[in-house]
């Protein structure tokens, strides 16, 4: 048993590229015993991948069509019923046509069983009409692809489908056809282009789903179980999508919707253009529940929530019984209504990455009750809580800011050096600290000045009280000053003197204001100096 873990530990870090599964061979030349267990583990997967060969006799641009695989090498053995994975790699137009010709010969089906594949993954490029000539024939021979993995490997249960190109119609027939046919025993999917949704639902033992909505699809997706489901990715979501494709219990729909096993959610949203609106009555079906949820949904067991460029516009409502303590949550470019939060029992998370962009001064009231729900004293973080702030109709308001737990803060906007303090002084776990540009003005000295002297003859250090702080690294992209160079030194310096906890501190400048030279002279007094790497 010991000896066989080692070997598939081994075997499985070698990957699908032929120049990394050759390495595989001398785990079949060791003993006889470790080529028997080897044997399966070696030929478990095999792979197809398009390549261009160049002929430098000819033309510099002439190349060929060739496949780096190792299907021959299983045929020529007779090893096909080892396979467990196959994996097709066509990323360009041009290898798809000399594949689907070349398929009967490589994989030999008249006289090899390939009965035993569980896994399918099909990157195949899909591109527009434009790109294409005689697309119909084409399409024609390229749906035997489809005709044959079907018919040679009836048991698939796991299917990753995923396009190099723009999603459209080359190679859109042969993902449908294929999810079509191994919908209703898949455990496992994961499509990252565009199928159509010629299915009415997925087996009740999916677990793992990650699919890319067609907008242009009638419904949007298949009916899912989602009691079974332990992972759900859903990309492109339009602003119209809802729970409902979750409310099914057995035949019937329900107000219930329990994610029973469900430990990671991913739901990245996007607008649809007016020009592709949705079919009326397919819109019909969620309008009633505008503005609120007609569900009732839990996640008991989540431990990953991550939202995506969710907009207060979506119907779908993120207002669900959550657990008290998560492992992880990711908001990217979404304002989600801060009483998602506040009305759910989560009082611990690992990991909190904020991120907005764009804010509108319409959604400055959102931004500080969410941020000050999650990143507040009622949350405990346990290891990271960051924020950033970019492109904001609003100045940030730090009479309004109540962010005791956060640790990581990157504003990509100016602020002002009164705010750098207040910042530094009253965020107490706060432990980088980035800035696009910082500003001063002729009466920023007076309103920060403490009395303490940088002149090292006249410097007092009873005058300096450390700071109590956690800022470890502070990032200044540009310092905004015009005509009072002097003013941004003293508050730099006067910075670095009551922040003992610095690290590292990357200034856009900082040597054209001599805080290099302040430093070694200051260093003798105050140790924590040295510790500080300055970048310019």
């Amino acid at each position: 048993f010991i000896i066989e873990k080692i070997l598939r530990t081994a075997i499985e870090s070698h990957g699908y590229q032929s120049y990394t599964w050759k390495y595989k061979f001398p785990f079949l030349a060791i003993c006889s015993e470790w080529r028997r267990l080897a044997l399966r583990m070696v030929y478990r997967d095999a792979f197809a991948d398009g390549m261009l060969q160049y002929n430098k006799e000819a033309r510099p641009d002439a190349s060929t069509v060739v496949f780096s695989t190792n299907i021959d090498l299983i045929t020529a053995l007779g090893y096909s019923r080892h396979v467990r994975s196959l994996f097709i790699c066509l990323e360009k137009s041009r290898f798809i046509l000399p594949f689907v010709r070349e398929m009967p010969r490589l994989f030999a089906f008249d006289r090899n069983r390939w009965d035993r594949v569980e896994m399918l993954w099909l990157n195949m490029y899909q591109s527009t009409m434009e790109d294409n000539t005689n697309i119909d024939r084409e399409d024609a021979e390229i749906e035997n692809m489809a005709t044959l993995i079907i018919k040679h490997m009836p048991h698939v249960t796991k299917l990753r489908l995923d396009s190099s190109g723009d999603p459209a119609i080359l190679g859109a027939g042969v993902k449908s056809r294929l999810l079509g046919r191994y919908a209703l025993q898949l455990n496992y999917l994961k499509s990252g282009c565009y199928v159509v949704n010629n299915i009415r639902s997925f087996t009740d033992e999916l677990t793992y789903l990650e699919l890319r909505i067609n907008h242009s699809s009638l419904p949007l997706m298949p009916k899912v179980n989602p009691r079974a489901l332990q992972k759900l990715v859903l990309i492109e979501i339009p602003l119209h999508f809802s729970w409902s494709y979750f409310a099914t219990t057995g035949n019937k729909a329900s107000n219930e919707i329990n994610f029973s096993n469900l430990r990671w959610l991913e739901m990245f949203f996007t607008a649809i253009p007016e020009e592709s609106e949705q079919n009326p009555i397919d819109l019909e079906i969620d309008r009633p529940y505008q503005n609120h949820n007609p569900y009732a949904v839990r996640f008991p067991k989540l431990d990953h929530l991550g939202i995506v460029n969710y907009s207060p516009d979506a119907q779908l409502s993120f207002i669900a019984e959550y657990p008290e303590k998560m492992r992880k949550i990711s908001l990217r470019y979404s304002f989600v209504p801060p009483k998602v939060f506040a009305s759910s029992k989560i009082s611990e998370i690992s990991i909190l990455d904020i991120s907005m962009c764009y804010a509108q001064l319409d959604h400055a009231s959102e931004f500080y009750g969410l941020t000050n729900h999650l990143l507040g004293s009622s949350i405990k973080i346990e290891k990271r809580s960051s924020l950033l702030l970019s492109y904001a109709e609003f100045a940030l308001d730090m009479s309004q800011c109540r962010w005791d737990n956060i640790t990581v803060l990157r504003l990509l906007s100016q602020v002002s050096y009164e705010a750098l303090e207040a910042l530094t002084r009253r965020m107490q776990h706060l432990e980088l600290l980035a800035i696009y540009e910082l500003t001063f003005s002729e009466q920023t000295w007076q309103r920060v000045d403490d009395g303490v002297s940088l002149d090292l003859e006249e410097h007092t250090m009873e005058r300096v009280t450390p700071w109590k702080t956690s800022v470890e690294h502070l990032d200044i992209l540009s310092l905004a000053y015009v005509s009072c160079p002097d003013v941004v030194a003293m508050c730099l310096k006067r910075y670095m003197l009551h922040v003992t906890t610095l690290s590292s501190l990357n200034i856009n400048g900082c040597e054209a204001i001599g805080l290099g030279d302040f430093v070694n002279m200051f260093q003798p007094q105050y140790p924590h100096l040295s510790r500080i790497m300055l970048s310019d």
